[in-house]
């Protein structure tokens, strides 16, 4: 893995409007996601092509250097488990985190669906919390991933910083157009 500062380094080069971010913690209302995205996620992210895809670059990213087994990865606002569930399955330890308890309970269900259809354990853990006021920072993981998340932040810098401090060695997220232009 490269050094963590130069990840942070390269995300952080991403970002030159990163002065004229708005500062709040909260993401859009929780009502959102809870009462409609939990009801619609699947049709709208969970296209199998799509998720191939990126599941396939986090993990080639993430194989570069070491074994699955060895990898631990968090992805912060996980949803459904669009990737928590493929990489936990590729062997790799990994926990997701949503401040959505409707979207924690479809990852969790759609986790135990592919549990008892492949009869294999996976290492996995999922947590219904807000990421900036409740996840522990003295948790470690090799990666940390946020797809999506910060489409839905008024606060980014704060949130990439604590995501720094979890992460031991990598980051990996997508930003909106509004924060790279």
């Amino acid at each position: 893995f490269p050094s963590h500062d130069m990840v942070m380094m390269a995300v952080l080069l991403s970002l030159p409007n990163v002065e004229n971010f708005e500062s709040s913690e909260q993401l859009e209302d929780e009502e959102l996601w809870d009462e409609f995205y939990a009801d619609v996620y699947d049709q709208l992210f969970m296209v199998p092509e799509k998720v191939k895809f990126e599941v396939g670059v986090i993990e080639r990213d993430a194989l570069s250097k070491y074994p699955a087994s060895k990898i631990s990865i968090l992805d912060i606002g996980c949803g459904a488990g669009r990737f928590t569930i493929p990489l936990a399955k590729r062997g790799m330890s990994v926990v997701g985190i949503d401040y959505s308890e409707e979207m924690i309970k479809l990852a969790k269900e759609l986790a135990r669906k592919q549990i008892s259809s492949e009869g294999k354990n996976l290492n996995l853990k999922y947590y219904c919390s807000d990421f900036l006021k409740n996840f522990n920072e003295k948790q470690k993981f090799d990666i940390v991933l946020a797809i999506g998340v910060f489409d839905h932040l008024n606060d980014p810098l704060t949130f990439l910083r604590k995501m720094k401090k979890v992460s031991k060695n990598k980051i990996i997220a997508s930003f909106p157009k509004k924060y790279t232009a």
